[in-house]
């Protein structure tokens, strides 16, 4: 019995150390990739988009070709009655673009957290993203605590 126990148990960590060495290494976000800002940053209704403080993440394609990155924005957003928070981004300082789900939250009678995605076209080279937000409606909306991620696979 002790035999078969031990050819078992040698058996099974063969088995895991072979799948330990054939199977692709995980990956992480660096910490260029994500960002997390946990003061109360408010905006006016009829402004235009502007940059959410703090937020501002860098990725670098070490690729030959344009690649598409995941976008992953988070908040705590308080937003007014009849009125919506819009989000879009800016890669390396252009213009901010609607690359996914815009509406980003409405009013509702205590803030909450919402969280949308977006892909972005990441060129060869270290770039820039930057999420921006502004307020449709009236009155004044904000953002308590927030995050965002850029995922982006370089092989």
């Amino acid at each position: 019995m002790k035999r078969v126990v031990s050819v078992l148990g040698g058996f099974s960590l063969l088995a895991a150390g072979s799948l330990a060495i054939c199977t692709p290494s995980a990956s992480a976000i660096s910490g260029t990739q994500a960002r997390c800002a946990f003061d109360q940053p408010v905006i006016s209704a009829g402004g235009p988009d502007v940059p959410i403080p703090g937020l501002s993440v860098s990725v670098n394609n070490t690729g030959t070709s344009t690649r598409k990155a995941i976008v992953q924005l988070s908040a705590d957003t308080c937003v007014p009655a009849n009125s919506e928070v819009r989000v879009s981004y800016s890669v390396d300082g252009g213009a901010p673009q609607v690359l996914g789900p815009a509406n980003f939250a409405n009013n509702q009678e205590f803030c909450q957290t919402h969280t949308t995605i977006a892909v972005v076209s990441i060129p060869p080279g270290a770039h820039t993203v930057r999420p921006f937000w502004r307020l449709q409606g009236a009155g004044q909306a904000s953002m308590i605590s927030r995050c965002v991620t850029v995922e982006l696979n370089t092989q």
